[in-house]
This record gives C-alpha cells, structure tokens and sequence, in this order.
C-alpha cells in the first residue's frame, strides 16, 4: 500500500516555549489503513490529531498529505473540507437541524442533488434511514453518533481523523458504533487515525501506536 500520511521529526511547544506537547514525531500511514493512537492522558496523542487536521501548527517539522507539505497550504478551511473528516468524542450536531440537514452541513453551498444523495445513502448505510428526518433530541447517544459518523464522511475524505469517538457512549453502542466505522472505512478504502485510551477500542485497528511523554514509545499490530 502506498503511504498518504508523512509526519516527520513534529515538535509543539506549548506558550512557555519550554513544556514539549510532542518531542519528534515520525509516523508514516498507508492508505486505506486504521491506526489507532493510544496512551495515557496528557500524552501528546490529541495535539497530534488537532497538527495531522491542521486545526494548530507545529513549532518544527513536516506533515504531508499525499506528498503535499502543510506549511505550503493556503487556506487551511478549503484543505480540511476537501480532504479530512472529523469525528469527536460529542456529536456536535446542531439541535435544530434534522439528522439529514446536519449531515449537509459541511458541503456549505455544495448541498445539491449528488451531496444531498450521498446525505441519504450514507444515513443508510450507518443505519439510520428510519431516523433521516429526527431531531438530535429524538435520537439516542449511538445514533447521534452515527449521524456525526455520515456527516464525517460526505465530502468524500481522503483521511478521517477521529477523536475518542465512542468515550460518551456505553460498551453496547460504542461497539456497534465501532463496527459500522470500520464497515465503512473498509468498503470506502478511507484512511483513519483514532486517538483512544481504550484499550478495546484501540484492539479494532490494523495498527496501535503507543505515546508516551509526547513521543512514540511502541508499535503493536492487534490483528
């Protein structure tokens, strides 16, 4: 498989400039892998999520994405919305909006036929045909989920980036939830890194890889 994720020697300093959030970081991710990213809290492994989705910027190193270097990005908004997904660990769907309207909510003026297609068939997929048209107040934490899952997905990303995904849900939907991320990811070929600090939930992965003290400290293969 060829590599479409590169991160090379990555440091985050904190506003001290003394306290290292990531001490260098190297990471290479095939396309069409899961890795998951695990370790304890305040290990680095969410600051390296948030630089790979470009929502902070490294104090030194590279991140590139099929090759191209982040720091030659011009408009970072643009990027994300045409190339990463993002799941987190709360839903963040918006109360007013059905479940159909919040999964149309990053195509931002894009929402014709095909996106509103893609809206549908994704909802299917993951599920939720019956629920296409509840308030998120109607649905239950997993189908929430869900939603947020098809809502990730509709821009067609070469990367989803998902953050402790099913920490808000019990072990009963967190694994069904889990499972349907991963039908997906397989038949769509998507390319997923998932911070957990479950070990279950990180067993689900082609890859675990082990931070401690802002870097790497082992890789597993679970499978």
């Amino acid at each position: 498989m060829t590599s479409i994720l590169s991160v090379e020697d990555l440091h985050l300093l904190f506003d001290d400039g003394k306290t290292r959030a990531l001490d260098g970081i190297d990471l290479s991710v095939k396309e069409g892998e899961f890795v998951a990213i695990a370790g304890p809290s305040g290990c680095g492994k969410s600051s390296l999520l948030s630089l790979i989705g470009t929502m902070e910027a490294p104090s030194s190193g590279r991140i590139r994405l099929r090759g191209e270097d982040y720091s030659g990005i011009e408009d970072f908004s643009l990027f994300r919305r045409k190339h990463i997904g993002f799941i987190f660990q709360s839903s963040h769907l918006i109360p007013t909006l059905t479940a159909f309207e919040n999964v149309l909510v990053p195509a931002l003026g894009w929402s014709g036929a095909r996106m509103q297609t893609r809206a549908r068939e994704l909802l299917s997929l993951l599920g939720m045909e019956e629920r296409t048209h509840h308030y998120p107040a109607e649905m239950s934490g997993g189908e929430r989920q869900r939603v947020a899952i098809a809502r990730a997905l509709l821009n067609e990303p070469e990367l989803v980036l998902a953050d402790e995904p099913t920490a808000s849900l019990d072990s009963k939907n967190a694994l069904r939830v889990l499972e349907m991320l991963d039908s997906v990811r397989r038949e769509r070929n998507l390319t997923m890194l998932m911070v957990t600090h479950d070990r279950d939930v990180a067993s689900h992965a082609d890859r675990i890889i082990h931070m401690k003290d802002g870097r790497i400290e082992r890789t597993e293969s679970p499978r």
